[in-house]
């Protein structure tokens, strides 16, 4: 039996996205840099969570 391939969507709704888009537009303004390296980190951070979830685990099954 083959086991179906599960995908895990997060879902965020559009003013989440409106505001996140906003808040990064405010803090380039400022040009604090630890502030924008942060917010880098973080979506990187996120992106490599998503990506990992996406992935299938494979078990051994032993010999």
């Amino acid at each position: 039996m083959k086991a179906m391939k599960q995908i895990e969507i997060q879902f965020r709704s559009r003013r989440e996205r409106e505001n996140e888009i906003h808040l990064e537009d405010n803090y380039r303004q400022l040009g604090n840099p630890a502030i924008l390296a942060a917010a880098r980190y973080c979506g990187k951070a996120r992106e490599s969570v998503l990506q990992t979830k996406s992935q299938p685990a494979y078990i051994s099954a032993g010999e």
